[in-house]
């Protein structure tokens, strides 16, 4: 099966499945592919059937659901946890915002107007005073928010790793908040998803790509410089920077309380038109057994 990935610190799991053999254990054939360049990551080739697995934020996969597009959830992917912030907002050290309200009027960055990032942003404004109907929303790539916020372009922006880790080393910038907590302290930001129609006709190839996840992530959950060096070869970002960079955790269930959050956030911005309880895209494969 092909199975494609962003390049992110995310794959990590995955990427020791294949080298450990796991997935060979549970009797499948998995070839782990990179995917290009840019924001998101392939829907279009899973549905279209190059991919029989991808790896996508939930963000991307509700909006696709809501447009009519059947995925489902076959593992677990990256667990926000807001005592190991995943993601953090940004502004310049020198910058006289200190506060929520401070940004009204501002202007933000994220890869796409409606990512999770973009999300997350306008979230955590109103939830700490701000008016987010007033903040300017701009796209930009990852590696060109930094040098965004130098020029003066924009003025805060919410980073992952590594960019995270590269402006907390820089000392040129200063943490705001944390951008996430405006979903949930705990909920789960990207998923292993197959379309549904592939998950009906192929049940036992989810279930065990599932167990072979579960066994993969748990090891790697514990033992992450064990798989720093895996990461930083796919990903191409630095040993040391993967090494000091927060790695979600995978976990080895999901429930729908995980994805909830970010559904009824999404609905409440207008990043979808309606809502839906998560356990529709949630594949029974996933679940803890009773």
């Amino acid at each position: 099966m092909r199975v494609v990935s962003g390049v992110t610190i995310g794959a990590r799991s995955a990427l020791y499945a294949v080298q450990a053999g796991i997935f060979k254990k549970y009797g499948l054939d998995v070839d782990l592919v990179k995917a290009g360049s840019g924001g998101g990551t392939p829907l279009s080739a899973l549905i279209g059937g190059s991919f029989q697995v991808d790896y996508v934020n939930v963000v991307s996969l509700i909006q696709a659901y809501v447009q009519g597009i059947s995925l489902q959830i076959i593992a677990p992917g990256s667990m926000y946890d807001t005592n190991k912030p995943y993601s953090l907002l940004f502004v310049r050290k020198d910058s006289p915002i200190r506060t929520a309200r401070d940004l009204n009027g501002k202007t933000s960055a994220s890869q796409a107007l409606k990512d999770i990032n973009a999300l997350c942003t306008l979230a955590w404004v109103d939830a700490n005073g701000g008016d987010s109907k007033t903040l300017h929303g701009i796209e930009l790539p990852n590696s060109a928010m930094l040098p965004a916020l130098d020029d003066g372009r924009i003025d805060v922006t919410s980073l992952v790793p590594p960019f995270q880790t590269f402006a907390l080393e820089a000392g040129k910038y200063r943490v705001l908040g944390k951008s996430y907590d405006a979903i949930a302290k705990h909920f789960q930001i990207a998923v292993w998803a197959a379309t549904a129609e592939y998950v009906s006709k192929n049940p036992d190839v989810a279930r065990r790509f599932a167990a072979a996840m579960r066994e993969s992530s748990t090891f790697a959950n514990a033992n992450p410089s064990k798989t720093d060096d895996l990461v930083a070869s796919f990903t191409g970002i630095e040993p040391h920077i993967v090494a000091h960079s927060p790695g979600p955790q995978d976990p080895p269930y999901l429930t729908a309380a995980d994805v909830q959050p970010v559904i009824d956030v999404a609905l409440r911005y207008g990043f979808i038109a309606k809502g839906f309880n998560a356990d529709e895209v949630i594949s029974p494969v996933v679940r803890r057994p009773a």
